[in-house]
């Protein structure tokens, strides 16, 4: 009850906080696709775990990595935000 309690209010304080010193800090255009990274980091822990992946999963979070890169490393001059 009490790890429910934690991930409820302390985390999610915690993210909410993180979230808005990004936007203060950059541009939502910026900011915005890295939420594509929510169910990719909530993955990861599993690992520690000894959980395995199966190769359509990984395929998936690897694609996901690699459309977040397309949109982050785009050359400035080809953004139309």
């Amino acid at each position: 009850m009490l790890s429910r309690a934690f991930l409820g209010l302390v985390a999610t304080a915690l993210a909410y906080a993180l979230w808005g010193a990004l936007l203060r800090r950059y541009t939502t255009a910026t900011v915005t696709p890295f939420a594509l990274l929510v169910p990719f980091v909530g993955r990861c822990p599993r690992l520690a775990f000894g959980e395995r992946f199966r190769a359509l999963r990984l395929a998936g979070m690897a694609l996901v990595l690699a459309g977040l890169a397309v949109i982050v490393l785009a050359p400035a001059s080809r953004r139309s935000y």
